[in-house]
């Protein structure tokens, strides 16, 4: 559902301000911007409004689709990090049986382990935990840990998986953005030239402008 910003009253006009709405209004006005010569824009035609339609229409829908996998790549992490703060635990006691309890909290740093609170867990920041995951593994082979059932198998196949779905998510972000840059400008641009058409239809026929716009794709005189 789109929403108005936060802190800004809505202004009911001729041109709407909702993504869905400019749409449908600018496809029909375009189609009949064609019926009534006599109202002209000297910066912009109807093929060029168009256009910035379909840039504008585009740009919705791959931002929207680009939303979507967003999602389940954060799903994706959710469930990897769950498993990873679960299997920390077996790491902390092979540790423990290998160097003793009393010594172990000064060997965590060397798996990758920060202290967080009152206890040593990998740092949530995607990048620093990346990097204490690349962590773990050397230490694991470093302190003859690799054949363990949690051992170096297991957590370089942890690190690939966090390393896609980062790669993955970082991809999605730089995307979405462009999207949103994109869709915006032509948002803009579009608002830019309906309002102009309002104005000119208004001054070419000042006794039936409001039969011309309904003609003319713009449907409600409020939106």
């Amino acid at each position: 559902m789109e929403e108005e910003p936060k802190g800004k009253k809505h202004v009911r006009g001729t041109v709407p301000r909702k993504d869905s709405d400019i749409i449908g209004v600018a496809n029909l006005v375009v189609e009949s911007w064609k019926k009534y010569p006599a109202i002209t824009l000297a910066w912009i035609t109807p093929s060029q409004l168009k256009s910035a339609v379909n840039t504008f229409a585009t740009s919705f829908d791959d931002r929207n689709e680009t939303k979507g996998s967003r999602i389940t790549i954060t799903q994706g992490f959710a469930t990897l990090n769950t498993e990873i703060d679960a299997s920390v635990s077996y790491i902390k006691g092979y540790v423990a049986d290998a160097f003793g309890k009393n010594e172990a909290a000064s060997y965590y740093l060397q798996f990758g382990l920060v202290k967080v609170g009152g206890t040593y867990k990998l740092p949530r920041d995607k990048d620093e935990r990346l990097h204490s995951l690349d962590q773990m593994v050397k230490a694991i082979d470093r302190h003859g840990m690799s054949d363990q059932k949690y051992g170096k198998q297991y957590w370089e196949t942890i690190r690939t998986s966090y390393a896609e779905l980062k790669t993955a998510g970082d991809k999605s972000d730089s995307a979405s953005a462009e999207y949103i840059a994109i869709k915006a400008e032509s948002k803009a641009f579009i608002i830019k030239a309906l309002n102009c058409l309002v104005l000119a239809i208004k001054a070419n026929y000042p006794d039936t402008y409001k039969d011309v716009l309904r003609v003319c794709g713009f449907q409600k005189e409020k939106y």
